[in-house]
């Protein structure tokens, strides 16, 4: 299944679990896009997923001056795939002794939905802490 709108074309251009990456750092919101000669450490591209796919995907997108584009949440399959990684990083800090207030502020989810999170990773036996 195609992903939607502009993770369609970052999908073309970079691949799926690119698109996905972006699909769930930044779904729902719209974003600032710089052309590939801008792109430098320290915008949010680039530190998602690196300077050189940073401006692959600015160039295949045809990017000439910064350009604000609404992301979408992504279809099925992103959101699954931004789920399944969201619980695997809240696992990993669970795991490291962390509280459910920052394991809440390091995936940018409210502390309810933490504890859901957890409950839900128990029950499963995912996770045993």
């Amino acid at each position: 299944m195609a992903l939607p709108g502009i993770l369609g074309e970052i999908e073309e251009i970079a691949g799926r679990e690119v698109a996905e990456t972006i699909a769930f750092a930044r779904g729902g919101q719209t974003t600032s896009f710089l052309p590939a000669d801008r792109m430098k450490e320290g915008n949010w591209l680039v530190e998602l997923v690196g300077l050189e796919t940073a401006r692959k995907i600015a160039d295949g997108l045809n990017i000439v001056g910064s350009l604000s584009l609404a992301i979408p949440l992504g279809g099925s399959s992103a959101c699954t795939a931004a789920t399944r990684i969201r619980q695997e990083k809240a696992m990993a800090l669970f795991r490291d002794g962390r509280s459910v207030r920052a394991v809440a502020l390091a995936l940018g989810m409210t502390e309810r939905g933490v504890r859901l999170m957890r409950q839900r990773l128990r029950q499963s036996g995912d996770l045993t802490c």
